[in-house]
């Protein structure tokens, strides 16, 4: 399998908003990272 050429590189901020958007009542972390458009692997990392 070949390696990605390329990676998405994510600033603090965004970090840190994805994080405190799966601390809002109801939402689920699923929501956030279908929205994101991010791997549910990497949201837990943060």
């Amino acid at each position: 399998m070949a390696r990605r050429e390329k990676y998405n590189r994510y600033g603090d901020d965004f970090k840190a908003t994805a994080v405190a958007l799966t601390e809002v009542k109801g939402v689920k972390a699923t929501y956030v990272v279908e929205a994101l458009d991010i791997h549910e692997v990497m949201l837990y990392r943060w």
